[in-house]
């Protein structure tokens, strides 16, 4: 499956629909997207997927939703490595692995978007843009050298 990772393309040289995704759209939604449709493709044969993936995507919806709670991640994790071990075929072993990845790479991301809208009420793209404008302004500090002062002559 997908393993996104937090790699700009432009350094690179190339171009990934990854680091494109990530550019445009909530990494948790991105995650979400993916969760639905294999939870859609389950068979229904074991029940760590069957009902594994349907949870996973509860919570997903609670985090992008707001009612996220400080345990929310947690369980989300632990859900996603037991419906990862536990299934019988390839699609539920690799069915969390979008949630999972994504949680290594962005749980930042995940944090803000759970934490930061419980205590504010913003909606997710508010949060996302905000986010991206900080870190966006952190690169700039960063890059931009320190002025010199000026001198009168």
């Amino acid at each position: 499956f997908v393993m996104i990772r937090r790699q700009p393309s432009s350094t690179q040289g190339r171009s990934s629909a990854a680091s494109d995704v990530y550019k445009r759209q909530c990494i948790v939604s991105v995650a979400r997207f993916f969760m639905q449709f294999t939870q859609s493709e389950s068979c229904g044969k074991c029940v760590l997927c069957r009902e594994g993936t349907k949870q996973m995507l509860v919570l997903l919806d609670d985090i992008i939703g707001g009612r996220a709670t400080e345990e929310t991640l947690k369980i989300l994790e632990d859900l996603a490595t037991a419906v990862q071990k536990g299934s019988l075929c390839g699609l539920g072993k690799t069915a969390p692995n979008p949630v999972l990845s994504t949680l290594n790479n962005f749980r930042d991301e995940y944090e803000a978007v759970s934490y930061t809208h419980l205590r504010a009420q913003e909606t997710v793209l508010d949060i996302v843009c905000r986010l991206l404008l900080e870190k966006k302004k952190q690169n700039q500090r960063a890059r931009d050298p320190t002025p010199l002062p000026r001198l009168s002559i």
